[in-house]
């Protein structure tokens, strides 16, 4: 395959995504979306927020079962995972609270679609499991949140299939403070820090914890690139020391950090782009065409469609 066409964060927005697929030359055939001589990575978050999250998974789902594309588990399909499964020791709860209003209101679309712990809804959260955290390739390297090698490291040994957490660390996973935990939230939820100015998010919770720009060249210090609402990086007086940095050594691209829907579609480094312009909240649904041998990243290269 001569090039990978790398998509951002859909959430449910499944007829954007197949617009975006006719813009690049995708073709519908033998029941899925595919290219002559390109394939598709996918970057998480499918679910949620837009009105056809079934219809998303099942795009996707078709195309890596047909070796046209291959997906990255993002920290919505991971939520979805552990709202799913139930908590060990501890009946009637799971692994994710399922009556908080901030829960169920993050995760309603896809709820309402499926509906509450049905056959379809098993079905799906069965497939979400079998995604990695991480797909790393000859040339380029995909993750939901945050390219992280000490998270990776210390995932690996764990895994009978590379980057797919099992099931026995699921509960690990979810359970504040633990270094799987801490692992697997670096990896697909990104690095946070307490900053000196909590601030209300996007969906209107108050947040003490800002977001790091782990691409950004960060020094230690009481002074840090986050990222605040509207999808703005800016310098953060952080409460808590910034211990490690987060190395790049080829072409990363990764989602979740909502950016600003209007603002260039442009890389974060020469090795790093973020690919989420908040197509779940009506901004444009972006996409990277990578050609085998590139060696950095260029604006030319985005691709986006809108609603």
């Amino acid at each position: 395959m001569p090039g990978y066409d790398v998509i951002g964060d859909i959430h449910g927005q499944a007829a954007v995504l197949e617009q975006l697929l006719q813009t690049l030359g995708y073709q519908r055939k033998n029941g899925a979306w595919q290219h002559p001589d390109r394939t598709a990575l996918f970057c998480g978050d499918l679910i949620d927020r837009g009105p056809e999250s079934v219809r998303t998974v099942s795009i996707v789902r078709s195309m890596v079962d047909n070796g046209a594309a291959r997906c990255v588990m993002g920290n919505h399909e991971y939520n979805a995972v552990c709202f799913f499964t139930p908590k060990p020791g501890c009946p009637g709860e799971f692994l994710r609270k399922n009556f908080t209003d901030k829960n169920r209101r993050q995760h309603g679309a896809f709820l309402r679609e499926v509906g509450y712990r049905t056959p379809l809804h098993a079905e799906l959260v069965a497939w979400f499991k079998t995604l990695p955290l991480w797909l790393e390739l000859d040339d380029v390297c995909i993750v939901h949140a945050c390219w992280s090698e000490r998270a990776i490291a210390f995932l690996s040994p764990m895994m009978e299939r590379p980057g797919v957490l099992p099931d026995e660390l699921y509960p690990d996973s979810a359970r504040k403070g633990t270094p799987v935990c801490d692992a697997v939230k670096e990896l697909c939820k990104g690095p946070e820090l307490t900053v000196a100015d909590p601030f209300i998010d996007k969906d209107g919770n108050p947040r003490s914890k800002a977001r790091v720009c782990w691409w950004r060249q960060n020094a230690p210090g009481e002074q840090v690139w986050t990222m605040r609402d509207g999808g703005v990086e800016a310098r953060s007086a952080v409460l808590e020391p910034l211990t490690q940095s987060w190395p790049v050594r080829k072409p990363v691209f990764f989602g979740h950090y909502w950016l600003n829907p209007d603002s260039p579609q442009v890389p974060k480094s020469p090795l790093a782009a973020c690919l989420d312009y908040s197509a779940g909240k009506g901004g444009p649904l972006v996409c990277y065409r990578f050609d085998r041998g590139d060696t950095e990243l260029t604006a030319e290269k985005f691709v986006a469609v809108r609603a």
